[in-house]
């Protein structure tokens, strides 16, 4: 048997407190290890080699004449 009670009422809806930026400025700012900072050789990790533009070598290296 099955009694029918009245529906609890739905929570009422949260408040708006602010924006995001609000929010995160009470959490604390993480501290960085220097050992563990990303490194210019780290940057180029992955990368593909054949989508570099070449970089022109220097005119002594390649027996070009100077031009007056």
């Amino acid at each position: 048997m099955r009694l029918w009670r009245a529906r609890t009422p739905p929570p009422p809806p949260t408040i708006y407190v602010g924006d995001y930026m609000h929010k995160l400025s009470r959490i604390r700012a993480l501290d960085h290890d220097e050992d563990e900072r990303q490194r210019r050789e780290d940057k180029d990790y992955g990368k593909r080699l054949f989508g570099q533009t070449p970089v022109p070598l220097p005119r002594f290296l390649t027996g070009e004449k100077k031009r007056s």
